[in-house]
């Protein structure tokens, strides 16, 4: 009888803190007709892009290192490089105070993953734009 009214205690605690937790207020979104949606949209695809390029040539590097077509220390040398635009990126970020890229910091970053670019035999998408 004791193990029953446990498990009903038990049954019904869950029960009501499942509803609870669920009912946690949400965060106002911006709606898709307001400015600042539409530029955080552009935004977030140029961001998007230079993190494509940069896991693009990632794969890239590892499959030209496997198959043998980069010594060592070149793969080193482009790893180093792809890892150089990643903290310059970020490093963007924290100056912006926001997950943005100005319009320099965009041709920056592509000019570094352009120079890549002829090494690793990729072609790159065009830049999204504004």
């Amino acid at each position: 009888m004791k193990e029953h009214r446990l498990l009903f205690s038990v049954g019904v605690f869950f029960a009501f803190s499942t509803g609870l937790v669920s009912a946690a207020p949400s965060k106002p979104t911006p709606s898709a007709g307001s400015p600042s949606a539409a530029i955080s949209a552009a935004q977030r695809s140029q961001v998007h892009w230079i993190n494509s390029r940069v896991r693009n040539q990632h794969l890239l590097l590892l499959k030209g290192y496997k198959a043998g077509k980069f010594s060592k220390d070149q793969a080193k040398t482009l790893f180093a490089s792809l890892k150089a635009v990643r903290v310059q990126e970020v490093a963007f970020f924290r100056q912006n105070g926001r997950h943005e890229l100005t319009a320099g910091q965009l041709s920056q970053l592509s000019g570094s993953l352009d120079q890549n670019s002829a090494v690793l035999g990729e072609t790159p998408s065009p830049a999204p734009s504004n």
